[in-house]
């Protein structure tokens, strides 16, 4: 009976001392950084609405996506999260699944209702994140979800100069097959083509200038601008 006492008393111990040494999550947020799924529900359960933000005003499922855990964001969803719930710069979960380039948590993102155009107080979008980057794939599958291949910065610039910055061709075939426009301006007056240019890289440049000389109709659209006939006012 000793025996079994000792026994008892030092796996009690141990048990103990293991709690102290690591202990459990404080926060559901925690559990998120040490994907501790069954801790988060737990917190879930008790306190913790899953649309919460912690304490530094990070929504919970935008951690879970700029932590890579996509089985935190399926249980924040599944009980109510807001995809599209923001930090104060803007950012949303989207935005920092993109920047981690886990297309497997944008896919979930989107698939629950999270925009893709969404734009952040400086107005980047997930995919201007994307095109700095240089995420073909992830670049591939905005698009072809609704991404705007147009939509620009602030300053002007586009998705497209952003990728040719990048020196990432399939990034640009891809904006291109999509519709950017090789000879948009930004407000500085330079072109994704100018960029080319002033980069050196020949496949890019070669992509570039066939765009701009095909418009939908076969036109260069700036050509296209200069052909159309005038209108001769009404006597």
């Amino acid at each position: 009976m000793k025996t079994l006492a000792v026994i008892i008393l030092a796996v009690g111990l141990c048990v103990g001392a293991e709690r102290f040494l690591n202990p459990g999550p404080k926060s559901a947020s925690e559990a998120i950084g040490r994907c501790d799924e069954p801790s988060l529900r737990g917190f879930l359960d008790r306190e913790t609405p899953a649309d919460a933000c912690d304490s530094q005003g990070q929504p919970l499922v935008a951690i879970a996506a700029a932590r890579g855990n996509l089985e935190a964001a399926v249980v924040l969803l599944d009980r109510g999260a807001d995809p599209n719930r923001a930090d104060d710069r803007g950012w949303t979960a989207l935005h920092f699944a993109v920047m981690i380039n886990n297309l497997p948590i944008v896919r979930l993102l989107v698939e629950r209702g999270a925009e893709v155009n969404r734009a952040t107080t400086l107005g980047l979008t997930p995919l201007l994140i994307a095109t700095q980057a240089g995420f073909g794939e992830l670049i591939g599958w905005l698009l072809d979800h609704g991404a705007d291949a147009n939509a620009p910065w602030p300053d002007g610039d586009t998705p497209l100069h952003s990728a040719v910055r990048c020196g990432c061709a399939p990034a640009v075939q891809a904006l291109l097959a999509r519709g950017a426009d090789p000879l948009a301006a930004n407000r500085a007056g330079i072109t994704p083509l100018d960029e080319a240019r002033k980069a050196g890289n020949r496949d890019i440049i070669t992509r570039l200038e066939s765009a701009g000389r095909l418009g939908l109709d076969g036109l260069n659209p700036l050509v296209k601008a200069a052909t159309v006939p005038l209108r001769r006012p009404a006597i």
